[in-house]
């Protein structure tokens, strides 16, 4: 534990080396959380602030039915973690002007690659936006972050790397495989498309 702390630390050291200003995405997560809460730690030691950015619904979601451990507003989540640190500055966006389809092209434009959960995009390429016109240097996020700090899962899955692309098919995809072929549901012809 104590050495992952000090791989985090220092990783986060790294990219927080700069002349302007520091922002990271903050949900109310583990991931970005845990990059925000240790950058505003080191920023801290340097007098300097870092500039959180957090999507908010735009819409009231309190006639939702949630999971129990779900949640359609993070704030709480997000501002109990800004009371420990008074040099965050928090920017809450609630992209009341950014459509899905207008932001999907944004954020296509910027990274240049198809992407994972493109419905989120709309906020995301707000987001940047607000981090451009703040004039940051930086941008900091907790992307990934499910295969390393908050990851529930399957401990296999992590060293998803060692294995060959054959390994991997067979230890992921086979069940995924073996559900479907469970349904015996017969297959569609060609004709009857």
């Amino acid at each position: 534990a104590e050495k992952m702390r000090t791989i985090f630390f220092d990783a986060v050291a790294a990219r927080i080396q700069t002349s302007g200003e520091v922002a990271s995405m903050m949900s109310g997560g583990l991931d970005s959380g845990s990059v925000a809460n240790v950058a505003a730690k080191l920023l801290a030691l340097e007098s300097k602030k870092l500039h959180t950015y957090s999507h908010i619904p735009h819409y009231d979601l309190s006639n939702l039915n949630f999971p129990k451990n779900r949640s359609g507003d993070e704030r709480p989540f997000i501002e109990a973690s800004l009371v420990q640190h008074e040099n965050i500055i928090p920017h809450f966006i609630d992209s009341p002007d950014m459509g899905i389809l207008e932001g999907v092209r944004k954020y296509h434009k910027i990274s240049l690659t198809p992407t994972h959960a493109a419905l989120n995009t709309f906020w995301a390429a707000d987001i940047y936006q607000h981090i451009q016109e703040k004039g940051c240097s930086i941008l900091l996020g907790g992307g990934m972050g499910n295969g390393t700090i908050s990851f529930q899962g399957d401990i296999s899955a992590l060293k998803l790397y060692e294995l060959s692309p054959l390994q991997a098919g067979k230890r992921f995809l086979r069940p995924i495989y073996q559900k479907i072929r469970a349904l015996n549901k017969p297959p569609v012809k060609w004709q009857e498309y």
